[in-house]
This record gives C-alpha cells, sequence and structure tokens, in this order.
C-alpha cells in the first residue's frame, strides 16, 4: 500500500452512503448510484422543467435560462443535498458540484461566462453553520469549469423562508427576501448557482438584481429541481 494514500481518518469515521448508510468510498454507494437518475434532456429551454410543468408562465423570469442535474424528488438527491445543507461535506459537495458542473459543460458550453455567482443564505445561517452550502457548490464549479468566482453581491433578509409558502405567496415574498448590496457594480454574463429550484421567483428575483448593478445576461444552474409526480 502506498503511504500517501493511506488516510487513518478513513477508519476513524469511515465514509456512508448518504442515502442508505451503507459504509462505500464515495457519496452514495454502488447500490444506491445504480437508482440516481439524472433529469433528461426534454425540459423547457427556458426554465429547465421537464415538458408539462414549465413555470414560466408563473414568474416574470429575469434569467435567460436554467438547467438542473436532478430532479429533487429523487430520494438519493434529496439526501446527498441535506447532507450538504446540514454538514457541509466534501465529499457531497464535490459529488454534487461535478454533476452540475458535467451539465453546465453539456447545455452552456457555447456561452463563455464572465463569473459565477450564488444565491446566499443569510447571515444568520452561515453564523450557525460555518458555511454557505451554494457557495461551496459555486467553488467547486469555478474551479472544475475555469469560471472566476464572484463572492455573492447579494444578501438574503430573515423571514419566512420560500419552502414553506405555495407557489403564489412564494411570488410575494421572493423580492422581499433579497437585496444587492450598496454600490456593487457587475459587468458581464453571469452564471447563478443555487441548491434547488422550486417555483424559480428565486432565480429570478436574484437575476434582477444582478442585472441592476449591471450584469447583461444571467444564466442559472440549480443541481436540482423540484418535479411533481
Amino acid at each position: 500500500m502506498n503511504n500517501l494514500d493511506f488516510n487513518p481518518l478513513k477508519y476513524v469515521y469511515p465514509q456512508r452512503c448518504a442515502q442508505c448508510s451503507d459504509f462505500c468510498d464515495d457519496a452514495l454507494c454502488e447500490k444506491c448510484l445504480k437508482k440516481l437518475k439524472r433529469l433528461t434532456s426534454y425540459t423547457c429551454v427556458k426554465c429547465g422543467k421537464p415538458l408539462g410543468q414549465c413555470v414560466c408562465k408563473d414568474i416574470n423570469a429575469e434569467f435567460e435560462r436554467c438547467i438542473s442535474a436532478f430532479g429533487f424528488e429523487d430520494p438519493c438527491v434529496a439526501s446527498l443535498i441535506y447532507k450538504l445543507k446540514s454538514e457541509g461535506t466534501k465529499i457531497n459537495a464535490d459529488f454534487l458540484g461535478n454533476a452540475i458542473s458535467e451539465r453546465i459543460q453539456n447545455d452552456y458550453s457555447e456561452i463563455a461566462f464572465d463569473y459565477v455567482t450564488y444565491v446566499p443564505v443569510t447571515r444568520r445561517q452561515y453564523n450557525e453553520n460555518g458555511f454557505d452550502h451554494a457557495e461551496i457548490i459555486a467553488k467547486f464549479i469555478s474551479k472544475q469549469l475555469q469560471i472566476p468566482l464572484l463572492k455573492s453581491p447579494i444578501y438574503k433578509r430573515g423571514g419566512i423562508k420560500q419552502k414553506y409558502l405555495n407557489v403564489q405567496k412564494r411570488r410575494k415574498n421572493a423580492p422581499k427576501m433579497f437585496r444587492i448590496k450598496r454600490k456593487t457594480r457587475v459587468l458581464g454574463r453571469i452564471l447563478l448557482v443555487d441548491d434547488v429550484m422550486t417555483t424559480g421567483n428565486t432565480f429570478s428575483v436574484c437575476a434582477k438584481l444582478l442585472k441592476s448593478a449591471g450584469a447583461s445576461e444571467i444564466y442559472c444552474a440549480s443541481v436540482a429541481t423540484s418535479i411533481k409526480n
């Protein structure tokens, strides 16, 4: 065995599958990995939802396009994102970051991005967790795809979380939750990243704020998008 590959922490804190908790060497064990389903290409070219579930008519989309790697209703995907948001685990971040990076390379291959940035958590969430999970994903994409990382010029205010609201209330609540930082100037074509895209309101509001600060075009990418069964 190569001593350089020996990691004693692997035996003290062995890696477990995010979904079934079996011991494994990656974010998911081979059994769960085989069950994982990537989002097909049969999606709306604007909002990225599966055909028949398009939300473009429900929101005033300020972004040019949105893509996602998975459907959030996949139990493996939900477990991976939960682990990332609650623990900031690197192995889960790398797995999800790689998945969305591959989708970006495929769907946005002809787009030259000036920066990649992210939808931030609130200051309170950051202080409690010690990290911003969307920033972790954005950093991975930045390194993987060689796109300069822009620390989010947007800040998120406290209040009722979007996930607790219905579609109509989400639309009204989203503009109240986000603000652009003072004296912010953002130029160029921006790749905006988040973990889950539900109604698209958060992406749309943040895209509008970035454009108000000078950005020319906003393309969105989320690890997962919610899908109706």
